[in-house]
């Protein structure tokens, strides 16, 4: 009987062996394979997307937004109040929640987008930057308020979908 035990037991390593050989040979052979990210959007297409995303900025549309912005892209700001500039980074989440707080408070909003050019991406696998100069004013608790800012905003796509990877910008207040 203890023959018979032994023999299952030498079988069942067997074929689990070679379950694992097979499965490390699936991994291998995958891992040979490189992934390769989709293209940069090409100029068009970035330029589309802008349109897109600052159309879900004055829809008040937090849902459109935040399928338009990576999970990690980050949001570095250098700000400047006239009393001296900061410099910080937001993440996604941090990002739209500032933007659902000035929809809240503010009234009268209007965006205005001038000075855009687009920049290809500088290699494969890169993404293709947008620098533009974006002025925004509006009414917060009835004080006439404005901003502008010279952002660059770096695009990616994946599996044929555009997406924000990073903004930095330079945020002047008045």
């Amino acid at each position: 009987m203890w023959n018979a035990v032994t023999t299952v037991s030498k079988a069942m390593t067997a074929i689990n062996m070679t379950a694992i050989k097979s499965v490390l040979l699936l991994a291998a052979l995958c891992g040979g394979m490189s992934a390769q990210a989709d293209p940069a959007p090409d100029q068009s297409a970035a330029l589309h997307f802008l349109d897109d995303f600052y159309a879900a900025l004055k829809q008040h549309d937090a849902s459109a937004l935040s399928g338009m912005i990576a999970g990690t892209a980050p949001v570095v700001v250098l700000f400047d109040d006239g009393d001296g500039e900061q410099t910080f980074t937001l993440s996604k989440a941090e990002y739209l929640q500032q933007v659902r707080a000035v929809w809240h408070f503010a009234s009268d909003e209007s965006y205005s987008v001038k000075d855009i050019s687009y920049h290809a991406a500088a290699s494969a696998g890169a993404p293709a930057v947008v620098s533009l100069v974006d002025s925004e004013s509006r009414t917060i608790l009835d004080n006439p308020s404005g901003q502008r800012n010279r952002m660059e905003i770096s695009l990616a796509a994946t599996q044929g979908r555009i997406m924000i990877v990073a903004i930095k910008t330079h945020t002047v207040i008045w």
